[in-house]
């Protein structure tokens, strides 16, 4: 980190890290931001700011067109532990109406009901199963009733389940 231990105080340390918290999540932040949470002056915010640069000068860039400091490419943070848990528990507290704006860090709510998550893939496989030719139909619910021998149905292809490396059995879309 670019700050030493113990040469800030908390008051200057926390809006600091409130500064990277809005470059963090909402990708930009102004003085203005800085004056209405904590009710600093003008002066003081520009203070703070120029520190911030000080410390961390490759985190942002003044937008003179929209007269904020948006995140550059460089961003890391300084001051701020980014947690994804807190924000989201944060964004659905102020949804609900549980907490204020005010008591948050969360400059505006998105316009959407959710926050957007990474896309992930997953890996599908549609078993095929027929029934068992030697027993009559009716299945059990608990698979714990009869041995594996005395099943309804048979898993027609069991290979295509030992090539993915993640398979859940829990999850598969049954074809019969």
């Amino acid at each position: 980190m670019a700050k030493e231990e113990g040469t800030l105080n908390w008051g200057v340390e926390r809006r600091l890290e409130f500064f990277e918290f809005r470059l963090f999540w909402e990708r930009h932040v102004n003085r203005g931001d800085l004056i209405n949470t904590f009710g600093i002056s003008v002066n003081q915010s520009s203070t703070d700011l120029n520190r911030h640069l000080s410390f961390a000068p490759e985190n942002m860039e003044y937008d003179k067109s929209a007269k904020t400091y948006v995140r550059k490419s460089s961003f890391e943070a300084q001051f701020l532990k980014p947690d994804a848990s807190r924000y989201l528990s944060q964004l659905r507290s102020m949804g609900e109406g549980i907490i204020d704006a005010s008591d948050s860090w969360i400059g505006a709510l998105p316009e959407f009901d959710s926050a957007p998550t990474p896309a992930r893939g997953v890996n599908e496989v549609t078993l095929r199963t027929v029934v068992n030719a030697i027993r009559r139909l009716g299945l059990d619910t608990d698979p714990s009733a009869r041995k594996p021998q005395d099943q309804q149905i048979v898993l027609l292809n069991s290979a295509e389940l030992s090539i993915l490396p993640h398979a859940l059995p829990s999850s598969p879309r049954m074809e019969g």
